[in-house]
């Protein structure tokens, strides 16, 4: 009995002496736009689509309220396409924006040139399956609306800056997210705008602008 106790009491040991397994991280990767599209509210039934993300376009929110009665705004639709994984499972997502390029300019009618950082926010939508052919009347106007989340995540950005605008929901397959201001002005006028650029080794560029990190 004795025998049967010291031999317990030793295993007890050697299980608590050993360390916890540690499982090896997800791997994770980066992609950039597959499409980016201009939602205008001059047109609130068009889409403006800029074509497949080729390499290198531009980003803009651009809102001018100088007539109160009738003020235009146009936003910044961008899809990205998941690869569908053997696993067919969901992983987590984050959206994020860099600008080492320092490419990032803000103008104001009262005040050229902004000195103080701007805050941007992502609006993210459903699973859309109509294609590249979203207008701004389908988010804004639309019953029901295409919107997931009308406050998805935020990001303050200056010129040079990188920040993440949202971390770890899930996704999958076509993800879509709706870029503008966080606090929009009620009078004047505003612009935004960002060079958007895969990376290039042999060119050297840096990735500039937009993309999504998922694990």
């Amino acid at each position: 009995m004795k025998l049967f106790l010291l031999a317990s009491v030793l295993f007890l040991h050697l299980v608590a002496a050993m360390p916890t397994p540690v499982l090896p991280p997800h791997s994770c990767t980066t992609i950039t736009p597959k499409s980016l599209t201009a939602l205008d509210n001059s047109s609130p039934d068009l889409p403006f689509p800029q074509g497949l993300f080729a390499g290198s376009s531009s980003l803009m929110i651009m809102h001018n309220n100088i007539n109160a009665t009738n003020p235009t705004h146009s936003l910044q639709l961008i899809e990205f396409a998941i690869p569908q994984t053997t696993s067919g499972a969901t992983g987590a997502c984050q959206l994020q924006i860099t600008d080492p390029a320092c490419s990032l300019t803000f103008t104001d009618s009262n005040d050229y040139a902004i000195p103080s950082p701007v805050q941007l926010k992502a609006i993210s939508l459903h699973a859309i399956t109509t294609g590249n052919n979203i207008s701004y009347n389908d988010i804004f106007s639309a019953e029901p609306s295409l919107v997931s989340s009308w406050d998805f995540g935020d990001a303050v950005m200056s010129a040079g800056d990188t920040a993440s605008i949202s971390n770890s929901e899930g996704c999958e397959g076509s993800v879509w997210y709706v870029l503008d201001y966080e606090d929009v002005a009620d009078g004047g006028y505003s612009e935004w705008s960002m060079f958007q650029q895969d990376e290039d080794e042999a060119s050297g560029m840096e990735l500039n602008g937009v993309y999504l990190t998922y694990c």
